[in-house]
């Protein structure tokens, strides 16, 4: 994805054909952790929320985002805890924005 703003982007055009679409944008950053836009895109929907992640501790916490399909809520916690892993190197560094597909379990 390229550095243009997701506004610039036809949502439409981030549904998957099969299986799910997480895109993480980040809201804020302070020194007690991140808070990140979760947006889960499948072929017939998207669903919204916002999660946290503590700095220190890398605990996450994932809102239920109702409706989506169990197994993409799932995937949020671990791919929060990677962006946590990855800014321990570089303290207060969190990505802007990260997006993954993941298959249908």
């Amino acid at each position: 994805m390229s550095a243009r703003a997701m506004s610039d982007v036809d949502p439409s055009t981030l549904h998957p054909e099969h299986g799910g679409r997480v895109l993480l944008e980040l809201a804020t950053k302070d020194a007690e952790g991140a808070r990140y836009r979760v947006t889960l895109f499948t072929p017939e929907a998207r669903f919204e929320g916002e999660a946290r992640v503590e700095a220190a501790s890398g605990a996450a916490e994932v809102p239920p985002l109702e409706g989506a399909p169990s197994w993409l809520v799932g995937y949020v916690q671990p791919l929060l805890r990677q962006l946590w892993v990855g800014q321990k190197k570089a303290p207060g560094r969190w990505p802007r924005r990260v997006m993954r597909w993941r298959a249908p379990k």
